[in-house]
């Protein structure tokens, strides 16, 4: 997410550390992530979007800068994130491979398959997996994270179409980063950090799972309405293990730094029920 949203016009991000992201627009802080037009909760570690969705299972990044109070009630003057969802839209067999290799050892693979289940095709699945490993310019820190998502559609009648699918997410990081470093040292001076300086250790983590299962009801009539019906249940948990120092270090001995460890697990159960339509009118 992190990655798509730095390429977008107007959107910056900055980083409590390895793991938390906070994502701005507009002089705001962005907190309205939408799946297919529903929204859903903000990061609780940080109030902003949450940073971890991996692109794979989606068909686009929808982006409105600005008050979005059509789309999820009061609205924010920041912008809101919609990530639109994959569909087995083919009716004959598809299917894509994607590897990637870059630096720091990272490696990733997605697999894009989708296939009609009956004769004429009114039944279709589509599954998306995903896998990536790497490390990372800052010392001992490594991730990996497994993606799973699949959907079947059904066409009921010409003007109908029925919907049923879940994804899988989990991270997997290590050696992850709790704050950020001071700017200066106990004497004053810029501390000139090298870019691979961690406050980590091999033990630390954070890893997160995100699960959802969903259905989609879409009709359209003959008027050029559409009415739509959404249904989802989506679990997050999380679990840590952190470790971080802070204060100003004296640049001669190393000393005033001062240890902090936490260790925590959490869980958001979210169920969301859409309803709505749209269409033309005068």
């Amino acid at each position: 997410m992190r990655e798509v949203l730095d390429y977008t016009p107007g959107i910056y991000s900055n980083a409590y550390d390895s793991e938390r992201v906070l994502f701005y627009s507009r002089g705001f802080l962005i907190d309205t992530l939408m799946y297919d037009g529903v929204p859903a909760l903000s990061n609780f570690n940080t109030g902003s979007i949450d940073e971890t969705p991996d692109t794979a299972p989606y068909e686009r990044t929808e982006v409105v800068r600005g008050a979005s109070g059509l789309m999820t009630g009061a609205g924010n003057p920041a912008a809101a994130i919609n990530l639109v969802r994959k569909h087995a839209d083919s009716r004959a067999p598809t299917f894509s491979l994607d590897i990637t290799a870059g630096s720091w050892q990272n490696r990733r693979i997605e697999l894009d398959i989708s296939r009609p289940l009956n004769a004429d095709g009114s039944v279709r699945a589509r599954g998306v997996v995903a896998a990536e490993d790497t490390d990372s310019y800052q010392a001992l820190y490594q991730k990996k994270k497994r993606v799973l998502y699949g959907i079947v559609d059904a066409d009921l009648t010409p003007a109908t179409r029925v919907s049923l699918g879940f994804d899988y997410q989990d991270n997997a990081p290590r050696s992850t980063t709790w704050g950020s470093f001071p700017l200066f040292l106990a004497d004053g001076t810029l501390a000139n950090w090298p870019r691979s300086v961690t406050t980590a250790t091999d033990w630390t983590y954070w890893n997160r799972k995100t699960q959802t299962v969903f259905g989609e009801l879409n009709h359209g009539f003959d008027n050029g309405w559409m009415l739509r019906a959404t249904l989802s249940h989506r679990r997050y948990t999380e679990d840590l293990a952190l470790f971080y120092v802070y204060g100003f270090p004296d640049p001669a001995t190393g000393s005033g730094l001062d240890p902090s460890v936490s260790r925590s697990q959490g869980k958001i159960t979210e169920n969301s029920l859409d309803l709505h339509a749209s269409g033309p009118f005068e």
